[in-house]
């Protein structure tokens, strides 16, 4: 058990560490900060001065070493353009993108679990093809067109939500709805999944010939054995909507810490781009091997490597 999970930890400061230099060279592809903070109007004297103080003067190597070592200490840098810790800044901004993320999951299972259920009791039927449209367009459309209709239909011509902010509940609809709808696609496909293995599985045929109600084999016991791979990868989904929402917080004007990032892009904000994806791969891959782990209590083989690839939705 001690091997695996010290095989899993390296594995994941591995991808950190080569996140951390993809993420540092493609900032920099960008152009420099010093363009948008300064403006075209700028000295070069006054140029040369703010590159100095900054560090932006030093060879690229030199900068990413400085990085990597304020990574080691817990040091995200400081933001370049608001001269605060980029660390506060996260920390400021996480609650709420913590609270939207709830809102997007709580809507989004309230609609996948009954749809994927239904989906699959009744393969093939017109409530199985309406459950797959749903997963479709889950995944097709674009979270910034959905937001931008939802807008137009609830916020602008109707009038009845608020188009943007953060307030009360009215104005969690909106995006939990937008941000919820990948919940809902990727939620229902994994139950569906999950629930066709159940019951077509050995001890639901014999609950069926003991003479269990249908509603009885469905829901007590196909649905509890069904439940696991779900509520497992619930965690990856929740990680997923706080540290990845940069779409919806940008066009809901939501403050949280995908905003942050589009803000911090925006200006070139070198320090805040490169901690907020330090920091949101780092929660992704801390839930990753939070699930390694108890899968490998749950199941020995996983930890002995005897476990085969897990088959996908049907």
């Amino acid at each position: 058990m001690r091997r695996f999970v010290a095989l899993r930890l390296v594995q994941g400061v591995g991808t950190l560490f080569l996140l951390s230099l993809l993420v540092f060279v493609l900032i920099r592809m960008t152009g420099s900060p010093l363009d948008v903070l300064m403006g075209d109007a700028a000295q070069p004297e006054d140029l040369e001065y703010m590159a100095r103080k900054l560090g932006l003067d030093k060879p690229l190597i030199v900068q990413y070493g400085i990085y990597v070592l304020d990574l080691i200490r817990g040091d995200f840098g400081q933001s370049i353009a608001s001269k605060v810790p980029v660390l506060d800044l996260i920390l400021a901004r996480l609650p709420n993108s913590i609270k939207l993320a709830a809102f997007s999951m709580v809507m989004g299972m309230s609609l996948a679990f009954p749809v994927g259920i239904i989906s699959a009791v009744k393969k093939g039927g017109a409530s199985d093809f309406f459950a797959r449209l749903i997963a479709l367009l889950g995944q097709c459309l674009p979270n910034f067109w959905l937001g931008l209709v939802l807008i137009e239909v609830f916020a602008v011509r109707l009038g009845v939500l608020p188009t943007s902010g953060m307030g009360g509940i009215g104005h969690y609809i909106l995006p939990g709805i937008t941000l919820g709808w990948f919940v809902v696609a990727g939620m229902m496909r994994l139950l569906r999944s999950s629930m066709l293995d159940a019951l077509d599985s050995e001890y639901i045929k014999l609950a069926k010939i003991k003479g269990l109600s249908e509603t009885k084999v469905i829901w007590k016991h196909a649905l509890k054995n069904a439940l696991i791979p779900v509520v497992t990868f619930s965690g990856m989904y929740f990680a997923i909507l706080v540290t990845s929402a940069i779409v919806v917080e940008a066009v809901f004007v939501w403050p949280g810490v995908g905003r942050l990032l589009y803000q911090g892009i925006l200006l070139r904000d070198f320090p805040v781009v490169q901690g907020m994806v330090f920091f949101g791969a780092a929660v992704i891959v801390a839930v990753n091997l939070a699930v390694d782990i108890l899968y490998a209590f749950i199941d020995p083989r996983i930890r002995h490597g005897a476990v085969g690839q897990t088959k996908g939705p049907k």
